[in-house]
């Protein structure tokens, strides 16, 4: 943290806070947002907050170099995003001069289950893309995606220079795992299996009253508890002995959300419908206990 605390642009949850340099949205939480599911223009509400961050970084004399976006919103609760959003907030950051990085890290290699990419699904071109984590299958791997054009800009820049860029074994790696996808049709069983966890979550909705909501698109799933569904009262502590007996029950869940209260449910992309009643059925069993 003291090193973090050197850097403008430490991000929020690590203590120290964002500096001018950088200005965040307010996440598009259409379940317990300002702006809800049901109403009209959603995406135009939740957009316009790029227009405030826009000018708060004019007025501190710095300008927009670029939106950066995590397109699963893991960490924000993964809401019910809506239709258009992202791409109405990219089109305000290029008119304003900067560039968009989508980071798919977590949504990406084909967890939305629709699409490969979560910049896709949400109708979204950035000008780079920043991959991790799954490109490898558990082999150290990262990978940046961009123009030549901007690429020959940064390196005349920075005089760019890495060592291990361009690793065969580890290119060998990524390649190895585009062909498994591929070839095991990953991307339609992730549909697929995603739809029918869904459908059992949501049915598990129906028996216990600490479900506040269900939400997410393939392979990454939100489950909100709550202590009233009616006033959405967030409910951390029963969240958390949920997860503690799945735990002992043999399944691992995440936690994410502003108020730590939501499922993060992101299996891999060989979990089956098997693996799926598995979870539904250790997290009823779970919640009946509560």
């Amino acid at each position: 943290e003291a090193i973090a605390a050197l850097s403008p642009v430490t991000p929020e949850n690590i203590g120290h806070g964002a500096g001018g340099h950088v200005a965040q949205l307010t996440p598009p939480d259409t379940y317990r947002g300002p702006w809800r599911k049901g109403e009209k223009g959603l995406a135009d509400k939740y957009a316009a907050d790029a227009d405030r961050a826009i000018a708060e970084l004019d007025q501190a004399g710095f300008g927009t170099a670029c939106f950066m976006i995590d397109t699963s919103f893991c960490s924000d609760g993964i809401p019910d995003v809506p239709k258009g959003y992202l791409k109405k907030v990219a089109a305000k950051v290029r008119a304003a001069g900067g560039m968009i990085i989508g980071d798919e890290v977590q949504y990406g290699f084909g967890r939305p289950g629709t699409h490969m990419w979560g910049f896709e699904y949400h109708g979204m071109k950035p000008d780079i893309v920043t991959i991790g984590k799954p490109v490898g299958d558990g082999f150290p791997l990262g990978v940046v995606v961009t123009s030549r054009e901007i690429l020959n800009a940064f390196t005349e820049a920075t005089g760019l220079f890495s060592t291990f860029g361009g690793n065969p074994v580890a290119c060998a790696a990524g390649l190895a795992v585009l062909d498994v996808i591929e070839n095991e049709n990953l991307l339609e069983h992730c549909r697929i299996t995603s739809e029918h966890m869904k459908a059992g979550l949501r049915e598990l909705m129906e028996r216990h009253e600490c479900i506040g909501d269900v939400r997410g698109h393939g392979f990454v799933t939100g489950v909100e508890i709550v202590s009233n569904r009616e006033t959405r009262t967030p409910d951390a502590d029963t969240m958390v002995a949920i997860m503690n007996r799945m735990r002992e029950l043999g399944v691992l869940t995440g936690r994410e959300g502003h108020d730590g209260n939501v499922f993060k449910i992101r299996p891999p992309m060989v979990f089956s419908r098997d693996n799926a009643d598995t979870l539904i059925t250790a997290m009823d069993q779970a919640m009946s206990e509560m």
